[in-house]
């Protein structure tokens, strides 16, 4: 039952790994700049200010160092979806 879980959201993640990689890089840069005051915006939770920088550098981390390492490798064990199916192994 477990399996079923990790292998949809291996699915959804391996689908959608260019545009969670874009939209995480984009959030980093903005949440960055607007606390280095390179840019200004209006107060965003989770987007400006200190808990900006620190919930997208987490989600930079975690994708980046554990979440999309290990999808590469569940991907590459499947039955059926073999290393050679995957178009890109570092996003």
């Amino acid at each position: 039952m477990i399996d079923r879980g990790i292998d949809a959201f291996d699915d959804f993640a391996a689908r959608y790994r260019k545009p969670i990689s874009i939209l995480a890089g984009i959030w980093f840069v903005i949440s960055w700049a607007s606390s280095a005051r390179f840019i200004s915006l209006p107060a965003i939770p989770f987007l400006t200010g200190k808990w900006g920088m620190i919930a997208s550098s987490m989600f930079i981390g975690l994708w980046w160092g554990f979440i999309n390492p290990r999808i590469v490798k569940r991907r590459a064990q499947r039955p059926g979806t073999g290393s050679n199916n995957s178009e890109v192994t570092n996003g």
